[in-house]
């Protein structure tokens, strides 16, 4: 995935995420006992997917961003996360490949519900360290339209673009997807300041 854009290996992920999601229905239809199990997997799929999608919209892959060394880290590392969500989404579809048949709900409680709870943790990580980069992003491009004049026609535009970011993270990032922290709320508190 290093060759590929931020946004390019966001798509990836989420057509990966859905794949996934697939395979977690028809195994939960084949192997009632791991409903409750995959579910959590299922929400966790979900949440990555919203995040991911609002992910790829805001980081930029032209030179227009700002070409900070902050920026360039901030990308090599999204993409390293995003690469690892990739590989975790393939983990699971091959564990539940591997509990098919007449005996799935034996090998399912035996060996494939911790190899899934270890993958949930693993997505669920990769999850928060996503969400805190597009938290990054958003407060770099906030500092980006402090430092602008404000009476440069590019800075109402910036604004603009950034009201509608916030209200699209209020939208899809509910209360169970952030932790609740003294720093997420007042991130929270400069976006509903920029309104």
């Amino acid at each position: 995935m290093d060759g590929l854009s931020v946004a390019a290996s966001c798509i990836a992920v989420i057509q990966a995420a859905d794949q996934t999601y697939k395979i977690i229905s028809q195994f939960v239809r084949d192997c009632k006992e791991a409903k409750s199990d995959l579910g959590a997997v299922s929400q966790e799929l979900s949440t990555l997917t919203k995040i991911l999608t609002q992910l790829k919209d805001i980081v930029p892959d032209g030179g227009g961003f700002a070409d900070s060394e902050l920026t360039n880290n901030t990308k090599r590392d999204i993409r390293d996360i995003i690469s690892s969500c990739s590989v975790v989404a393939r983990e699971i579809e091959d564990v539940l490949s591997g509990h098919e048949g007449r005996l799935a709900a034996l090998s399912w409680a035996t060996r494939g519900k911790r190899k899934v709870a270890t993958s949930k943790v693993l997505l669920e990580t990769n999850r928060r360290a996503l969400s805190l980069a597009v938290d990054t992003i958003t407060m770099n491009l906030e500092a980006m339209v402090v430092d602008k004049n404000p009476n440069d026609p590019r800075t109402y535009v910036l604004m603009r673009y950034l009201n509608d970011l916030s209200s699209v993270a209020g939208s899809v990032c509910d209360g169970s997807s952030r932790p609740a922290t003294l720093k997420s709320n007042a991130s929270e508190q400069v976006l509903c300041k920029l309104r």
